[in-house]
Order: C-alpha cells, then sequence, then structure tokens
C-alpha cells in the first residue's frame, strides 16, 4: 500500500545525530558552519514540505561526514485512500494557521526573504516582504499589516528601532529574528515592541507557534 524510494550517494554525509534536523530550514549539517559549499540549507527542507504534501515521509541517514547518505521517502500507493495519515502528514496539518494574518517579513539576505514569503504564504498567511527599513517604513505607510516579522540587522539601520516606529506609528506587533538569543537580546527585542525574539536559523514550527500565540494575544 506504500511506495518508498531509495535514494544513495557518496557525497560529504553527515553527523548521525544531526539527522533529526538536517530538515529544518537553514540548517547545513557540520558543513555549513564552515560555508565550504554556499547554500542556505534549504533544499532538504523543501523536500520535506513537498513530501509531506503527498501524505509521505522522508528520513535521512549517514555513517559520518566523508562517508554518503541515503535519504528514503515514503508515499501512499494508488490504492491507500483508506491509510491513516501519519506523524508526517498530521504534522503538515497542524502546521496550517488558525488565523490568517498579514504579515510584514524584513530580511536584506534576498534568499532567506522570498523562502521565508514562500513559506508563511503556503501558510495561509497573506505577505509583503521589504528589505531594508526604508522599504519596511513605506509598506506600513501604504497598507495595514498584523504582524512584522524583522531580522535585526539590517542595512539600513537596527531592527529594534523598526519595531519601536512601527509599534508607535501603526500599533504593529512583531518577532524579531537574530542570529543572538542571549537573555540580554531578547530583553532588548521585547523592550523594543517585539513580542517574540527567534533565533536563526530560524525553526518554522517556532515560528508558526509564535505568530499564533500573537494572534491569540490580539484578540
Amino acid at each position: 500500500a506504500r511506495i518508498r524510494i531509495e535514494v544513495q550517494d557518496t557525497g560529504i554525509g553527515f553527523d548521525p545525530d544531526a539527522a533529526h534536523r538536517i530538515f529544518d530550514p537553514f540548517d547545513q549539517g557540520a558543513a555549513g558552519h564552515e560555508h565550504r559549499f554556499g547554500g542556505l540549507g534549504l533544499g532538504l527542507a523543501i523536500a520535506r514540505a513537498i513530501v509531506e504534501q503527498h501524505r509521505g515521509a522522508i528520513r535521512a541517514e549517514s555513517s559520518g561526514p566523508g562517508q554518503g547518505a541515503t535519504f528514503t521517502v515514503e508515499l501512499p500507493g494508488a490504492n491507500a485512500e483508506s491509510i491513516s495519515p501519519g506523524p508526517a502528514s498530521q504534522g503538515a496539518r497542524d502546521a496550517q494557521p488558525e488565523v490568517p494574518m498579514r504579515l510584514l517579513v524584513v530580511e536584506d539576505h534576498k534568499a532567506t526573504r522570498e523562502v521565508l514569503t514562500r513559506l508563511l504564504t503556503r501558510a495561509g498567511h497573506r505577505v509583503v516582504a521589504a528589505s531594508s527599513i526604508a522599504g519596511a517604513l513605506a509598506a506600513a505607510a501604504g497598507e495595514e499589516f498584523d504582524v512584522v516579522i524583522s531580522d535585526l540587522g539590517l542595512p539600513d539601520g537596527n531592527g529594534h528601532h523598526l519595531m519601536a516606529s512601527l509599534r508607535d506609528d501603526h500599533g504593529l506587533r512583531g518577532i524579531a529574528l537574530s542570529g543572538y538569543g542571549t537573555d540580554e537580546d531578547v530583553r532588548r527585542s521585547l523592550e523594543a515592541g517585539f513580542g517574540a525574539h527567534l533565533v536563526k536559523p530560524v525553526d518554522m514550527n517556532e515560528l508558526r507557534r509564535a505568530l499564533r500565540q500573537l494572534a491569540s494575544d490580539g484578540g
């Protein structure tokens, strides 16, 4: 009743302990920390999203760095309509937002901005993206938003200043994205008006939970 496809390569492999997270967006495994191969660590996250949309599951195994990897995809067969969805497809359903929101995404890295926009749009939100503080302020002046999701390091200023302006001028709430997550970092974000502070690489499940929390808080 199910189809299983295995793809084996002789590439860089990964530490077996990383198997549970290599499908997370922006995760690049051990090689990513050295930035030897470029990319954002999004290919496997996109692969998982596609597989789960087809009620399937995907997993990866490797004996270690330099040992290659095996990727296994399982999909329901043509006569499997009566099969109950597994954990992966249940997770895909849970990922749908409870309340569609109007989101302003502010991120200067083009590829990251585009992927966040795509994933959030697929989740049912209406998304407008900006690459700078100036662009974000112009967007907020032209239409209404429920939440801003903003990187803190922007080319023309600080995300904290942007959040304070959007809060004071438009009553906007926000989620901060940062490479740093100390207690002091979180405190500064909350003081600026952000309702949540997420550390990069961003876990999309955490981002969705933060959005649901803001929607709930907003009544």
